[in-house]
């Protein structure tokens, strides 16, 4: 089987309707469509947007700030991002603040939370200025708030990173370089950092080789670490509690020209309860997603060629860690 049609879906996928997420949110919320981008100082943002709540942390993010590159907005596109959020109140801050730090003059944010208990809100309410849309209400989960979070967006490039992970520095002024040296591209992803929670350490994950034949290698693409164009954008799968992005790229990088930038684009953050690392409390959500909503809905690969592709993709992988990404 061709890779290309294999991952074409054999089952309509329910996907929702972005017109009438945008209706009813703007109609709920007040919201103005286009939301207004966050503020941008010619000399950073630094000095201008809120003291940092935490007092203890310094560094990227909180002390330190991208380079100014792109000064007027309309000599850039727009980078809309969409933060999903519940009850991530240790954590947020520094996603805020490493949106509003990248020092980018064209960026609309739009934060989505599910109706958190701890102190997200009041987190929200001190960088509201500094936020385009803020929204906090129960949802359907994480699927369903990225959903509302894009049908929002009215940029020209979308980012999306969890309300515990954060953008490292300069990457939007890095990630927005590719795109304009090369305006046939959809979409650009990158390496990324994870940071142990509990540890502390820090410990660096290359991107690999993307190709139609490995999208079923769910781990490929990091989601904190990728930029789309708006006009490839594909809703997420709301039924889908865990692989969401998983499936998402099985639609997104199909026929679409891509390229991978050899640098971190985002830090996500190891903890107890996240979703990859909880095994006792999602697996069952994990191995449901799969067997109950993902396989049925594309064509099956057999037994025999997907251990022949396992091998195929270590060689591969390592082939291009070897000769690529060290001469690039």
């Amino acid at each position: 089987m061709l890779a290309s049609k294999e991952n074409i879906p054999i089952k309509e996928i329910p996907l929702p309707n972005y017109n009438q997420y945008s209706k009813e949110l703007t109609d709920k919320f007040g919201i103005s469509y286009p939301a207004k981008t966050i503020p941008f100082y010619s000399l950073g943002n630094l000095s201008e947007i809120p003291s940092a709540l935490n007092k203890s942390k310094k560094g990227w993010g909180w002390d330190e700030q991208s380079d100014v590159r792109y000064i007027h907005a309309n000599e850039v596109p727009k980078v809309s991002v969409v933060v999903p959020s519940y009850n991530q109140g240790a954590y947020i801050e520094e996603t805020i603040r490493s949106i509003l730090l990248q020092n980018y003059p064209n960026v609309e944010l739009i934060i989505v939370d599910g109706g958190s208990s701890d102190d997200t809100i009041e987190i929200l309410e001190h960088y509201r200025n500094f936020i385009s849309v803020s929204i906090s209400e129960k949802d359907r989960g994480q699927s369903h708030a990225i959903n509302k979070g894009f049908s929002l967006a009215s940029g020209d490039l979308f980012f999306w990173i969890n309300s515990d992970d954060f953008a490292n520095a300069n990457a939007f002024n890095r990630l927005v370089e590719i795109f304009q040296k090369d305006r046939s591209l959809d979409i650009v992803y990158g390496d990324g950092l994870a940071l142990n929670e509990s540890t502390g350490v820090t410990r660096y994950e290359p991107g690999p080789f993307v190709h139609n034949r490995y999208l079923r290698f769910a781990a490929i693409i990091l989601s904190h670490s990728i930029m789309w164009r708006r006009e490839v954008h594909c809703p997420i799968w709301e039924d889908l509690n865990c692989p969401m992005d998983a499936e998402l790229w099985l639609r997104l990088f199909p026929r679409r020209k891509t390229v991978h930038c050899n640098f971190a684009v985002s830090t996500a953050r190891t903890h107890a309860e996240q979703k990859t690392t909880n095994s006792e409390k999602w697996a069952s959500k994990w191995k449901e997603d799969y067997e109950k909503y993902i396989w049925p809905s594309y064509p099956s690969i057999s037994q025999f060629d997907w251990k022949l592709r396992c091998y195929e993709y270590r060689l591969v992988q390592k082939l291009y860690n070897i000769f690529i990404r060290k001469n690039s």
